[in-house]
């Protein structure tokens, strides 16, 4: 079922000039899932920036917290680490 962005509020920058003639569907549909990657991207850039710099600090210093395993791990994935204090090996489920 095709979805038409101009009934969607995500799409603020949609217009009539995104609109083509029937020969030129396939442009313009490529211009408008263009147009929706870069919507996408803007927003999860923005979402996810305060976890994506902790990552990079942490990835300098080669560690990662708990709660940012999720981030590379799917859910239920088992790990293996070492406990901060102790420095026993544990396991665990993300």
């Amino acid at each position: 079922m095709k979805h038409d962005p101009r009934e969607h509020s995500l799409c603020p920058r949609y217009s009539s000039e995104h609109e083509t003639s029937p020969g030129d569907s396939t442009r313009s549909e490529v211009a408008l899932e263009i147009l929706h990657l870069r919507e996408l991207s803007t927003f999860l850039a923005e979402e996810y920036e305060s976890a994506s710099k902790k990552m990079e600090f942490l990835s300098r210093k080669k560690s990662v917290t708990f709660d940012l395993l999720w981030h590379l791990f799917p859910a239920g994935t088992e790990i293996t680490f070492k406990d901060y204090g102790s420095e026993l090996p544990c396991a665990g489920k993300v």
